[in-house]
């Protein structure tokens, strides 16, 4: 994804900003945070899903979040989102704003989209 932004760490090391974490966890010993930075929750909502048979199966539907750091913005939220849906069968997006008292958090995030995708998808290479 070309899209994805940059994490800098306290030691001045980088990576790509993509993270498998829990809900409130952070990123441990991070400075800065640019472009679109990926989530991914390590928990998901369960469904049920019934079939004809009377069985069914608890599937699970986990939650993306793609965060826009300075230099990005809502339109590269925005292409990241329709390029993981065109991936993903039966993920969908949420908008979600993480602006809080005009100022972002506390590193400056600027907006964030969730993008959900059930444990079924299909990827559509």
């Amino acid at each position: 994804m070309t899209r994805v932004g940059e994490y800098t760490f306290n030691n001045g090391g980088t990576l790509d900003s993509i993270s498998i974490l829990t809900p409130g966890e952070s990123v441990p010993s991070l400075s800065n945070v640019t472009g679109v930075e990926v989530i991914i929750h390590d928990i998901g909502s369960i469904n049920k899903i019934n079939y004809i048979s009377e069985a069914s199966d608890g599937v699970a539907i986990w939650n993306v979040y793609l965060i826009a750091w300075p230099p990005a913005k809502g339109d590269d939220l925005m292409l990241s989102a329709k390029r993981m849906v065109k991936l993903f069968s039966n993920a969908s997006v949420i908008s979600v704003s993480s602006r809080s008292g005009g100022t972002g958090t506390s590193l400056g995030a600027l907006d964030q989209i969730l993008v959900t995708i059930p444990e079924l998808s299909v990827v559509n290479a």
